[in-house]
């Protein structure tokens, strides 16, 4: 996949997440996501480890944000870092 299409494929998680749109997200990740949340230093690996965070645990993951600022987005053929 070329940069601009990874990028959008992003642009389109991040949106699906903002209306809480599950199977949306779900649908935006390679069979094998992994998040790293910097600098917490914690991961999520493995669709079933994404999965059940996104379909249990999100909604009241969601409640807790206040607020985020994009500090800039970087993307290859592989992977998209916000």
């Amino acid at each position: 996949m070329n940069p601009q299409a990874v990028l959008d494929l992003c642009h389109e998680h991040a949106a699906a997440e903002a209306e809480s749109d599950i199977d949306r997200v779900l649908a935006t990740l390679v069979p094998a996501p992994r998040f790293d949340f910097f600098p917490l230093a914690k991961s999520m690996v493995g669709w079933a480890t994404v999965d059940h965070f996104y379909r249990n645990q999100y909604a009241e993951f969601a409640k807790r944000v206040v607020g985020y600022e994009m500090l800039g987005e970087w993307t290859s053929e592989y992977a998209a870092i916000q």
